[in-house]
């Protein structure tokens, strides 16, 4: 069921090209492709926006974005993992979730919207001492839905919440690798998160969370530790749900529901396509009704790198590097899929040695 480097990237050409320079700052890039948008985090700490043309080149903002807000910030104290702006969807529309820091220098969650080509940005209601927003994506909710941590003083816990209504706030379970920068996501069009937890023998299993009830599934129970689980439902085998977790630090396992069970139905195994034996910030997408993943391979989180997308059907298997294979040392990070009137594009962020980074996108062929 593993990969084989047989059926993977005939006929295809890596089209790799720079969108903004390491001197422009760009740091964290995240994409909302239906609204044409891009916000990311600058080196001075602000969060910035900029628009994106239906090719998925950047607009008139370029690289530079505007301002949205001057006391952003990628980080929690205590918490091991660091994000930016994210994007949300709901029945409000779309809106970015971030930290940033309060007049007393705390951190505080916040929540910023467009309007008539302006910005309105609100702390979010009784969010001091929390950061780390993820937000869902369902453009039928009445509001979106975010986990985040939330400072503790021996530590953190991992927290979610209705966005405006502070007293549906819970706790939720969760075992987070700094080494691998995993972290739970929400469950496209279910009130639900995947994540993992450990089991009796300290192993890290796949775990798919019901909000509502609290109920914990438990997806997998074999001995590879599972990180970064994603769930959706995949259009090629019906609507049935599927969901995808890296195994043992080196393999894409792709599980699909059949009655009762979770069934493993393709395993990637980074070590059989890649001499970069890591696989990082998997991400999927669904295109012309056919799910695929993004992935970074690397050897560590942060080093040498390379740029993959896979379908996860092995009955039509596609698995490809969208990076230049050319230019082998360069260390890639955070890949991210956008979807455009030209195709789908993968950005991500190439780092260029102290402390800077340029943003890189490139061609899938899909």
């Amino acid at each position: 069921m593993c990969a084989h480097a047989g059926a993977t990237h005939a006929q295809f050409t890596p089209q790799d090209e720079e969108v903004c320079p390491a001197a422009a700052g760009v740091v964290d890039p995240e994409f909302y492709s239906a609204g044409r948008r891009m916000v990311f985090m600058d080196r001075s700490n602000r969060l910035k926006v900029t628009t994106l043309r239906s090719d998925g080149s950047l607009g008139p903002g370029g690289c530079r974005g505007t301002v949205i807000d001057e006391r952003a910030t990628l980080s929690v104290p205590g918490f091991p993992l660091i994000n930016g702006g994210e994007w949300a969807l709901s029945q409000r529309g779309s809106e970015i979730y971030y930290t940033r820091l309060d007049d007393s220098g705390r951190v505080e969650m916040a929540v910023a919207k467009e309007n008539g080509g302006t910005w309105d940005v609100q702390a979010v209601e009784a969010s001091s001492d929390r950061g780390l927003p993820i937000p869902s994506m369902d453009g039928s909710d009445p509001q979106a839905r975010i986990l985040y941590a939330r400072v503790r003083e021996s530590g953190y816990e991992l927290m979610w919440r209705e966005s405006t209504d502070p007293t549906t706030e819970r706790t939720f379970g969760a075992h987070i690798v700094q080494a691998s920068g995993g972290a739970p996501r929400w469950v496209r069009g279910e009130r639900a998160i995947t994540t993992t937890q450990l089991d009796s023998n300290g192993v890290a299993q796949a775990v798919r969370i019901d909000i509502d009830t609290s109920v914990v599934d438990v997806l997998t129970q074999d001995t590879d530790p599972k990180d970064e689980v994603w769930m959706w439902r995949a259009p090629e085998f019906g609507s049935a749900r599927v969901f995808i977790a890296v195994a043992g630090g080196s393999q894409l396992r792709v599980y699909r529901e059949e009655g009762a069970s979770w069934n493993l139905i393709n395993a990637l195994d980074a070590t059989a396509f890649s001499a970069r034996s890591g696989i990082y910030s998997p991400e999927p997408t669904i295109i012309d009704g056919r799910s695929y993943v993004v992935m970074q391979l690397s050897n560590q989180k942060v080093g040498p790198s390379e740029i993959w997308v896979a379908s996860i059907d092995p009955a039509l298997p596609l698995l490809r590097q969208v990076s230049d294979p050319a230019a082998a040392g360069k260390v890639r990070t955070e890949p991210e899929w956008v979807h455009t009137s030209s195709g789908a594009f993968i950005y991500y962020t190439q780092n260029e040695g102290r402390g800077r980074a340029g943003l890189r996108r490139a061609s899938t062929g899909l």
